[in-house]
């Protein structure tokens, strides 16, 4: 009996521990092409979640599936505005994702632009 419940009990910390580590999923239209890490992802509408880890974002493209990955390359702290919304480097006609925001959790840095360049601001759907 002892071990039955010792089993139970691990059983649901291992439970617990998987539920924790579902991060946020924020919804961003971008009317433009981009690149995320080092790939050109086409406008679109995009879930955006980060991983567990806080190491990668994962982008899915709504209409057509289609999955990417970018790197984080460090935290930020949170808004105060308690908003989720995405930051994009412009440099010439190019976009670079470059900040993640999501509500209630820590900002995520991801590669920027090289050159001088500009921020545009997307919020969020949700």
């Amino acid at each position: 009996m002892r071990k039955y419940m010792a089993s139970l009990a691990i059983l649901f910390v291992v439970a617990l521990g998987g539920m924790a580590q579902q991060m946020p999923t924020i919804v961003v239209d971008t009317p433009f092409q981009f690149t995320a890490d080092t790939t050109l992802v086409p406008a679109g509408t995009y879930e955006l979640q980060p991983n567990s880890e806080g190491t990668h974002i994962q982008l899915r493209n709504v209409e057509t599936h289609t999955r990417y990955i970018a790197s984080v390359l460090t935290s930020l702290a949170s808004l105060e505005s308690n908003q989720s919304l995405v930051v994009f480097d412009v440099e010439g006609q190019d976009h670079y994702l470059s900040e993640v925001h999501i509500a209630g959790i820590d900002g995520f840095a991801l590669r920027v632009a090289s050159g001088k360049h500009t921020h545009v601001t997307i919020q969020a759907k949700k």
